[in-house]
C-alpha cells in the first residue's frame, strides 16, 4: 500500500493488527515473537507539534513464539501508558509535505512497555514501533519494531527486531 497523502486532520480512528519479531541473545538468533497490536489515533492532536505526543495510545498482547526451539505463550501485555510512565512518549504526526509527493502524510513512533513472562522466565520489555500511515485517509500503518526483553534471572537480555502492520477497524 502506498503512503497516505490525504491524512485526516480531525477525528479519531482505532487500528488493530499483528507484530512479528526475531529474538536474539547477543548476535545469536534464539526464536521469534508474534503478537497482536491495537492503537488509537487522535488526528486533531497529530496535526499539531504541540499535541502530537498526546495523539497515540495502544497496547500489544497475546504474544506467542519460540525461544531456544520450544514453543512458548507469553503472559502480560505492553502498553504505551506504561512506556509513558517510564519517560517514553508515543507520537503520531500529520503534516503537509510539499516536496517529492505533495500531500498530507502521517507517521508514528510508539513505545510499548510492560512485563512478559513464560513458564520459565519473565521480565520487563520495551518495544518501539516506528512507521508510516498508508492507503486512503490513513487506512493502515506499518513499519519496524525493535526493542529489548530483560530477563531478571540474569541471563543476557533478548533483543527483538521485526515489523508491525495494523489496519483501521
Amino acid at each position: 500500500m502506498d503512503l497516505s497523502t490525504d491524512m485526516p486532520q480531525s477525528g479519531r480512528a482505532s487500528y488493530s493488527g499483528l507484530t512479528e519479531t526475531e529474538l536474539h541473545r547477543g548476535a545469536s538468533p534464539v526464536g521469534h515473537l508474534r503478537g497482536e497490536m491495537e492503537m488509537s489515533v487522535d488526528f486533531a492532536a497529530a496535526s499539531s507539534r504541540a499535541t502530537e505526543h498526546q495523539a497515540l495510545s495502544g497496547r500489544m498482547h497475546n504474544f506467542r513464539g519460540t525461544i531456544d526451539g520450544s514453543e512458548v505463550v507469553f503472559s502480560g501485555e505492553l502498553t504505551t501508558a506504561a512506556a509513558r510512565d517510564q519517560g517514553f512518549d508515543s507520537r503520531a504526526r500529520v503534516a503537509d509535505q510539499i516536496i517529492a509527493r505533495p500531500g498530507r502524510l502521517g507517521s508514528l513512533v510508539a513505545h510499548f512497555a510492560g512485563d512478559l513472562a513464560t513458564g520459565k522466565s519473565g521480565g520487563p520489555v520495551h518495544l518501539e514501533a516506528a512507521g508510516n500511515f498508508r492507503g486512503p485517509g490513513g487506512a493502515a500503518a506499518s513499519g519496524t519494531l525493535g526493542g529489548i526483553w530483560t530477563d531478571p534471572a540474569g541471563v543476557d537480555p533478548l533483543t527483538a527486531n521485526g515489523r508491525f502492520v495494523v489496519e483501521r477497524d
